[in-house]
């Protein structure tokens, strides 16, 4: 028996899951989940003042979330940024009011 499984938008055809590299599935399956995610921190932020941290695995799926998200002046933590850009975007997160999102890489954000 064949296992496949179709991936949205990224991955447009049918595939065999165990041909894939890892990488590649979880990169397909984060993307897919992005407008669901976007939706649900919508709602959770609605008329409230709360602040939200989001974890995510690959950069660019922090990235997508960060632009879905710059209304509520989202900022993101993510392999490739300096230690000063870091500090920045969490001392903003903390500091400013209107920025209710951090949204972080899960192997960047625990560093620095």
């Amino acid at each position: 028996v064949q296992e496949t499984v179709y991936i949205g938008q990224t991955l447009p055809e049918t595939y065999n899951i165990h041909s894939l590299p890892m990488a590649t599935l979880r990169k397909a399956v984060g993307d897919s989940k992005v407008p669901q995610v976007v939706e649900y921190l919508r709602d959770r932020l609605a008329g409230t003042g709360e602040k939200i941290t989001v974890f995510a695995y690959t950069r660019t799926v922090v990235e997508e979330l960060t632009e879905a998200l710059s209304d509520a002046g989202a900022v993101c933590i993510y392999g490739g940024i300096t230690t000063k850009q870091k500090t920045a975007a969490v001392d903003r997160f903390i500091e400013d009011p209107a920025c209710r999102v951090l949204v972080a890489q899960i192997n960047s954000a625990g560093e620095g």
